[in-house]
């Protein structure tokens, strides 16, 4: 039995992932600024750039690691802020955040 994702209205599969205007802060330091992007099912992707551009904070906001400042996140047709679609994870508090 194969798992496939939802067919979008244009046809297309949905993506695994979609970001949209992800803001993140540590501090006063700005790690992701209105960052959109969609993780397209049925393939491989990466995250290509150098040191700290952000790449491992995307993966531990998709993952539901870390709490969402800004924007939304979706995996697999669910919003990633709700805790019912991070089962038996707990976001890492902000010590930046009062």
């Amino acid at each position: 039995m194969s798992r496939r994702a939802p067919v979008g209205a244009a046809g297309g599969m949905e993506p695994v992932a979609r970001l949209r205007d992800i803001s993140l802060r540590y501090g006063r330091t700005c790690a992701l600024d209105a960052v959109s992007l969609d993780v397209p099912a049925g393939c491989m992707a990466g995250l290509i750039g150098p040191d700290g551009v952000g790449k491992s904070s995307v993966l531990s906001l998709i993952a539901g690691a870390r709490a969402v400042q800004a924007g939304r996140i979706e995996v697999l047709g669910g919003d990633i802020a709700e805790v019912r679609h991070r089962p038996g994870q707990e976001p890492v508090p902000d010590p930046f955040r009062v």
